[in-house]
Order: C-alpha cells, then structure tokens, then sequence
C-alpha cells in the first residue's frame, strides 16, 4: 500500500509543543487517568487564606474594642423590678464611666453601687476593674476582696493581702484578712495579722474577740475566756458572738451559772452576727438606695445600742424615699424615744409642711414641745392632732397632760376620760387621772380608777399606796367633817 494512503487512514492527530521534561505518571495510574483529574483553581486557595485572615483580624478588633469600649466592659443590670433611687443610682454610674471610662474612681463607686444592692457578680467586674486602672489604691482590692468572698475563698484572701499590703496602717483592712485566715483555718497568719493590729489599737475588741477564738479554736480554754473577757467589757463589746463564745467557755470550764447568764444576754440582742465598725463597709453602706433595706439595717444599729448609725441610716430612708410620711413619723418618734426632742422639733418643722394632713406628726410635734416646756404650742399642736383623727387615744392624752400643766383641770379630765374610752387598760392614765381627781377633790372618782388599773398592773404596790392615801385622806375628810 502506498504510504500516501496509509495517511488518509490514519486519525489527525493534534500536535503538543515539545516540553523540555516528560510527564510521570503516578505509581499504578495510566497517564491518561491522571489527565482527566479535575485540578483545583488557585483562586481557591487565595480565597480560604484571605477569610482567615479576615477572621483573626475581626478577633484581634473585637478584643480590643472589648478592652477599650466601657459599654462592652461595663456590667449590664435590667432595670425592671428596681426601684427608682436604685435604678438612677445605677444610671448615674454607668454615665461617669462612659464620661470617664479610664477613671478607678468612676469604676470603684458603680462596683459599690452594685455590691450595696446585692448585684455581687457585676461588682466583681467593677472592682477588678478599677484595681486594674489605680493598682496602688487599697479600697478596690478590698471592696473585691468582699465581692470575690461569695464565690472563691483564696481569691478573696490574695485581694484582702493586697489591700494590707498597699494599707498597713488600716486596722479594719488587716482585722478583715485575719478574720479570713481564721475562716480558712489558717490559724498562724492569722495570729500574726491580730498581733500586728493589737500592737497599733491594743484595746481593740474586734482584735480581742479573734484572739479568743482561736485560743478556743486550740483547746486554750483559759487563755480564750481571758481575751473573750478583755472583749466583752470594751465600750463596743456587748455583741451576740461575744456572749455565746463567753457561754460556752464557761459551759467547758464547768461553771454552768455563768455559762446560763451569758445566754440570757445573747438572748435579749438580735440574731445575727453585728458588723464591727468597719469605715470601709460604712463607706458601701451609703450606696444603698433602698428604703426598706436601709430602715432594716437602722433597726439592727439601734438594737446594738448604735444610735448614731441608726439616725444616720434613717435620715438615708426619708431622704430616698421623702413621699412617703411613714419614714417620717417613725423617725421623728424614734428621736423623741431618745429625748432628742430640739432635733425631733427641728426635723418636724419640715415634715408637717410636707404633710399638713398627719396627725401623727402634729402629735409627735406636740409631745416633743411639751418636753421642752412650750405647753401652749403643745396644746394647739396636740389639738390639731386631735382634730384630724378625733379617736386618737395617744393624741388625747397628751393633750390631756399639756391642759393639766396649764391648770385646765375640766378640760385634762375629758381629754384623759376620752382617751381611756379609746385604750381601757392603760394602767398609767388611769394612774394620771386618779391623782388629777384626787388632787380636786374626787376621792370616790380616784379611787375608782386606781382599782380599775390595778387589775392589769404588773406591780401594783405603787397603786396599793396612791389607794392608802385616798383611804387617809377620806378618814381626815370624815374627822373633820
């Protein structure tokens, strides 16, 4: 066959440029197998790289913005179910943190803010915040020391150290670190911290009672009664702990009368333990915008014998809370209670403007001018008392003892008979009535209500007497007539 067929017959075969290396196969696979895999584009590949770049990118800005936008640091608190004072109070420390977000300060008071009203976790936030931003102030580990208490014991010591350390001449701050070593059972430094703060203020209760314990904690029984002891005859040792660590001492010495009379004294204080007087927690405690907390916390103070606080923390309730006349007349009757009465006097003078239709202020007005001698004011106030609330027994005994001061025999007899109609079992009154009858000449009505009141007289020997008078003063009466 010519070649010039064997052309024709032969497929048209589309020349390749020459490549300067043939191609390898891999092992076991044909070359033409490995020509029909699909190959990925390099576009691909560029595109994976770029997106993670993107993405660590975005990561690095979040956590910057994160670290430096304080709405994103700042802890968040839903407003719904606080009441207003709180919740402004809370507003106004998020706004001097966004007016000043670098500022410890600003940080240091939204955490007290919050820690006053129990939102413990985001004044944890706060604080360490603000340890952060002013690392020398010792307040912010202090107050993040006592957040960091509800939820890691070691945590809260190592902020407690801090504080000590940047505040050593901080009796408070050292006492509250070794009160948390003894809780942690590390009784050694905690030992170390009293020695140091008995050697600052020797007659320090808080000092002496911690001694006591843990002599106690050791099985010093005598060594523990003698620094119990030092502790309950200070000016501020006169606290439920004291008499029940004292009791039972007493009870493992074996002298069960004086065990038995510190429980009774246990018993006649609050339950709870009373907080020593600590300047930094009293400094949180002014954060407080919660009227019925505040007033809570004004009845442990005055049960303490802390009057003081308590005025101090009942002024806070009226303050927040100045609507409501309630705060009002329960403050002005605690002041005269204590026979504050120029301060009741200043106090209602406001009050009563507020509140022109109490007439427990008037009453409260008119008791406290009597006391004072101003027995005219305290008539036309107790009047008015009377003429707002016509069934008010109090307001008509005292009104009857201002008409009795001023000689108005006729009308302090009504106002007292009134007001024994409206509380019958009112062993004193009756008492007042019967010596304003006697002294105008009613024997036969004093008698009368002596022996009413000494049916519900606890002791009646003083009655018992006013009735041997009366009997004497009938006798003469009787002789002479």
């Amino acid at each position: 066959m010519s070649r010039s067929r064997r052309a024709r017959r032969q497929p048209h075969r589309q020349t390749q440029p020459p490549t300067s290396q043939p191609a390898v196969s891999a092992p076991g696979v044909s070359s033409d197998v490995q020509s029909s895999a699909p190959r990925r584009p390099k576009w691909r590949f560029a595109v994976l790289v770029l997106a993670g770049i993107l993405l660590i990118a975005a990561a690095a800005w979040y956590r910057t913005r994160a670290t430096s936008d304080p709405l994103l640091r700042m802890p968040s608190i839903e407003p719904e179910g606080l009441s207003p004072n709180v919740a402004k109070a809370i507003h106004e420390g998020q706004v001097a943190i966004l007016n000043d977000p670098n500022s410890a300060e600003a940080w240091g008071t939204y955490g007290l803010v919050l820690l006053a009203h129990e939102f413990r976790r985001e004044a944890l936030t706060s604080f360490q915040e603000a340890e952060r931003l002013a690392p020398e102030d010792y307040r912010w580990s202090y107050y993040l020391g006592m957040t960091q208490g509800m939820f890691d014991a070691e945590k809260a010591a190592a902020a407690f150290e801090r504080a000590v350390r940047k505040a050593p001449e901080r009796n408070s701050v050292r006492l509250r670190l070794a009160e948390w070593y003894f809780d942690l059972r590390r009784l050694d430094a905690c030992q170390q911290q009293v020695q140091m703060a008995l050697r600052q203020q020797p007659d320090s209760p808080r000092a002496q009672l911690i001694m006591a314990r843990l002599y106690y904690e050791r099985g010093d029984m005598k060594t523990s009664l003698e620094w119990a002891l030092k502790a309950a005859n200070s000016p501020r040792g006169n606290r439920r702990d004291v008499h029940e660590l004292l009791a039972r001492l007493y009870q493992r010495l074996g002298d069960r009368a004086a065990a038995r009379k510190q429980v009774q004294l246990a018993e006649k204080l609050p339950l709870g333990v009373a907080v020593w007087d600590d300047p930094e927690m009293g400094i949180g405690a002014t954060y407080l915008q919660d009227a019925s907390v505040l007033n809570a916390l004004a009845a442990t103070s005055r049960a303490r014998g802390d009057l003081e606080r308590c005025f101090q923390l009942m002024y806070q309730v009226v303050e927040f809370d100045p609507r409501n006349v309630l705060w009002k007349e329960k403050l002005a009757r605690t002041l005269i209670a204590y026979q504050r009465f120029e301060e009741a006097l200043r106090f209602l003078q406001g009050a009563r403007k507020d509140h022109p239709a109490s007439a427990e202020l008037a009453l409260l007005q008119g008791r406290a001018l009597l006391a004072v001698g101003k027995t005219q004011e305290a008539r036309v106030a107790l009047q008015e008392a009377v003429r707002k609330k016509p069934d008010y027994g109090e307001a008509l005994d005292y009104l009857g003892r201002a008409l009795n001061a001023q000689g108005d025999f006729v009308n302090a007899r009504q106002a007292w008979q009134k007001s024994l109609a409206l509380k019958p079992d009112d062993v004193d009154l009756r008492i007042r009535l019967a010596k304003l009858l006697q002294a105008h000449g009613d024997l036969d009505g004093a008698r009368q209500q002596l022996l009413e009141a000494k049916k519900n007289a606890d002791l009646p020997a003083e009655i018992d007497k006013l009735l041997r008078d009366i009997m004497k003063l009938r006798e003469k009466k009787s002789d002479g007539g």
